[in-house]
């Protein structure tokens, strides 16, 4: 059993954020977006961010939202709260109005249910102004065409949510950026006005095993995590960036950046549980055996105890 202190130092792998090539293109991309925004006398520059799950689009809102702090401006009579940028997850089922609650939220208002659609359309519009809004990521944008019929074709309410936030960035020369699946994004391109209004797109994908150059190898990227535990968690491990257990952990992962990251840091528990010196690759075969990878897993074995002909086979 691991002792509070234990924890404390399993927590600080939390912090290990790989800024990879995609990422980086990403971040500066909306940020990008956004500066046009600002600059521009006459419109909007909007933008996708689209990657499957556990890729790290919640933690390349996150790096964004850093660049915007929220302020209080005092006055005479009364106080303004800036908030120039902030981050909406859209729930399965919601409809303009819901999301217009949500955004009052944000912003601080009093009571963000109170009146009719037609004054919180109205309360909205008037906040969004008076906080000096100029970036809002809506996440999960999935959501809004994410019910079987959806699949197929645009229903009425998806259109006139897509519409509604095209409209809100237009009105309020808004940045939006929407995070999406990339299986949805086809659909709301299906009206042409979207797809032109949304033409910056930056996609993230699984770690490569293979040289790809639109795909980030898992190589660097593990080299990146190798350096994270040596200079700060000060532990002895062996290196997750050798090419051979490089390719175990992309078997055990997929090359999903989470699940890279999650198994590692299972493997790190175990040998803090077991108080031994150095972390080793029976750690790892420990923590797939746990199961945490099987929605992305490449191999029904546990690729720890593959023997090297076995690997071999991943590379062809």
């Amino acid at each position: 059993m691991m002792n509070d202190e234990l924890y404390d130092k399993l927590a600080e792998f939390d912090h290990c954020i790989i800024q990879h090539t995609e990422y980086r293109n990403a971040v500066n991309g909306i940020k990008q977006c956004w500066k046009r925004t600002v600059t521009s006398s006459t419109k909007a520059t909007s933008c996708m961010l689209i990657a499957q799950g556990g890729l790290g689009k919640t933690t390349i809102c996150n790096k964004v939202l850093q660049e915007f702090k929220p302020s209080i401006k005092e006055y005479e009579e009364h106080t303004i709260r800036k908030n120039p940028a902030f981050y909406i997850q859209i729930p399965a089922g919601s409809t303009i109005d819901s999301l217009a609650i949500l955004m009052l939220h944000k912003l601080n208002d009093i009571d963000p249910s109170f009146g009719t659609r037609a004054d919180r359309s109205f309360r909205l519009n008037a906040k969004l102004k008076e906080s000096q809004t100029e970036l809002i990521i809506f996440d999960e944008f999935h959501h809004i065409y994410s019910t079987q019929s959806s699949k197929f074709k645009n229903n009425k309410s998806n259109e006139n949510i897509a519409n509604w936030i095209k409209t809100l960035s237009d009105e309020n020369k808004i940045c939006i950026c929407l995070v999406s699946l990339p299986e949805y994004v086809e659909i709301f391109e299906r009206d042409s006005q979207q797809s032109r209004r949304f033409k910056n797109k930056y996609y993230i994908h699984p770690l490569s095993i293979k040289d790809n150059k639109n795909h980030v190898h898992i190589k660097p990227f593990l080299q990146e995590v190798d350096n994270f535990i040596k200079e700060k968690m000060k532990i002895k491990s062996i290196k997750f960036s050798d090419d051979e257990l490089a390719l175990r952990i992309f078997i055990a992962t997929g090359g999903y950046h989470d699940y890279v990251m999650s198994i590692i840091k299972d493997a790190i528990q175990y040998a803090f549980e077991e108080e031994v010196a150095d972390l080793s690759i029976k750690h790892l075969e420990k923590a797939w055996n746990t199961d945490i990878t099987a929605y992305v897993r490449l191999s029904e074995t546990n690729p720890f105890t593959m023997s090297i002909n076995s690997l071999k086979k991943f590379l062809i």
